[in-house]
């Protein structure tokens, strides 16, 4: 099926050949870095416009930034994606450890705008669609190959968890979030599938055990269909579940 494109992504890209926006084309795509603005109640327009204003004064830059009312992609991210300059490069080794690249070089960078007059929650949904779809294109796990940039610089950075906190929301939450709404996204709206991915999403964190030998072959089934990312651990209720589905043949 195809990925449901809820929101609009708008093309507002920075002049090329400046600092903000060098023009350079990425590497092969390997992770997304989670950021939030650090200045609260900024739009995502207001942030893009302040970035074009100041394009040759400072080298900083993001991909996309999202509000409760825009997802703006101010760099290529998605056809023929250019290097954005969002973390440092002498921050820490984090980004190479993890994925075998600098950020800048591999990655996709994403910014949370939050704070009055930003409705936080409304741009926190389009945030994590944005992340979702970004994970769809460059056939990434949320769970691992999303990192905030408080990981890969932490002696500077708290983002995004300082823009989360205010919707009580963690990086682990937003991992998850964005997992299962990818899940939703590919599926569309059949309600009997969003039914069966929040059952899924909620007896897998039920109790983790390994998967036993009677559940093997639906379990295979689950993360080949794309229903889930693994099926290595979970409770027995999960994997009765994924018996019985396979066995209806939905999966």
């Amino acid at each position: 099926m195809a990925f449901k494109m809820k929101y609009p992504i708008k093309q507002l890209f920075l002049s090329t050949g400046t600092k903000r926006r060098s023009g350079l084309l990425a590497n092969k795509i390997k992770f997304i870095v989670a950021h939030d603005t650090g200045n609260a109640g900024s739009s995502a327009r207001a942030n893009v416009m302040y970035y074009e204003k100041s394009a040759n004064d400072m080298s900083a830059s993001a991909h996309l930034f999202v509000d409760h009312l825009e997802i703006i992609e101010c760099i290529p991210a998605f056809k023929l994606p250019e290097k954005a300059w969002h973390v440092r490069y002498d921050a820490g080794t984090v980004d190479n450890d993890r994925f075998g690249s600098e950020a800048n070089d591999a990655s996709i960078g994403v910014e949370l705008c939050f704070g009055d007059p930003v409705k936080t929650r409304d741009s926190y949904a389009r945030y994590v669609w944005t992340l979702a779809w970004l994970c769809e294109v460059y056939g990434l796990d949320p769970r691992l190959h999303i990192v905030g940039h408080f990981e890969l610089d932490p002696k500077r950075k708290t983002d995004p968890v300082n823009a989360l906190k205010t919707i009580g929301k963690s990086m682990d939450d937003l991992l998850e979030d964005v997992a299962f709404e990818l899940e939703v996204c590919r599926y569309g709206d059949d309600p009997q599938m969003q039914d069966i991915l929040k059952r899924l999403d909620s007896l897998e964190k039920a109790q983790n055990i390994p998967c036993p030998d009677w559940a093997k072959q639906a379990a295979e089934a689950a993360v080949k269909r794309g229903l889930l990312s693994n099926a290595d651990t979970g409770s027995k209720d999960f994997y009765r579940l994924l018996v019985a589905l396979q066995r209806a043949k939905v999966i």
